[in-house]
């Protein structure tokens, strides 16, 4: 990545969300949101349609998104990159990666995503507006 005349020699994934990785996510979720998830929610990994991911930079955790996909549905539930790295296109590439797995799971079997449903609150909605540009 190129910030400002300096080019920034990273790596980024984004995987399955683990246990390893929640109290990071916690810390991000309360950081980054006015109104947060109740911190049981953000703990629950089990759900049978979740499609959860965090971003890894350099293996630290940077952002995050929580999603399902029902019969075909697949929704945003909760989105957020830590407030320290924001403004760096990180929450576009997690964005983006979100789009991506509609489009697979699509591609992979009769239930794919058919339809993207995006439900925010409106705190998180202004997040998601942030992390668009």
């Amino acid at each position: 990545m190129i910030y400002g005349d300096k080019f920034v020699l990273m790596t980024i994934k984004i995987q399955t969300i683990s246990e390893s990785h929640l109290d990071d996510i916690w810390r991000i979720e309360r950081a980054a949101h006015s109104h947060p998830w109740a911190e049981s929610m953000i703990r629950e990994l089990d759900s049978r349609c979740a499609q959860h991911r965090v971003m890894l930079v350099d293996e630290q955790v940077v952002g995050y998104f929580y999603a399902q996909n029902v019969v075909g549905e697949v929704t945003l539930l909760n989105i957020a990159i830590d407030p320290a790295h924001q403004g760096k296109g990180f929450g576009r590439k997690l964005t983006e990666f979100f789009l991506l797995i509609c489009v697979w799971s699509k591609k992979l079997n009769q239930h794919g995503s058919k339809c993207v449903k995006v439900i925010l609150k409106l705190s998180h909605y202004m997040s998601l507006k942030g992390l668009m540009k």
